[in-house]
């Protein structure tokens, strides 16, 4: 039998902080994706450091788009079965 798990996901693209588009930059995309799962933890409450060890542990890193060049989109998937409710 399938279980379907809830899970917070973010997005990232390869854009730098100036707003600028680094093309085909995966790195830069997985940073974007992962500093935006922190944002949203600690806007549950979690520390900077705190978010960063959930991050470490329980997201799942995945490509979502490389069709779209130069517009890399990567995925980062946190399931929320790992909070106690």
């Amino acid at each position: 039998m399938l279980k379907v798990t809830d899970f917070t996901g973010t997005m990232g693209m390869p854009i730098r902080k100036d707003g600028s588009n680094d093309a085909e930059n995966l790195n830069l995309a997985t940073r974007n994706a992962l500093l935006q799962m922190i944002d949203i933890l600690q806007e549950r409450g979690y520390s900077k450091e705190q978010a960063y060890c959930i991050c470490s542990v329980a997201v799942d890193l995945r490509i979502s788009n490389v069709v779209d060049v130069p517009n890399f989109v990567v995925s980062a998937l946190l399931p929320e079965d790992i909070f106690v409710k």
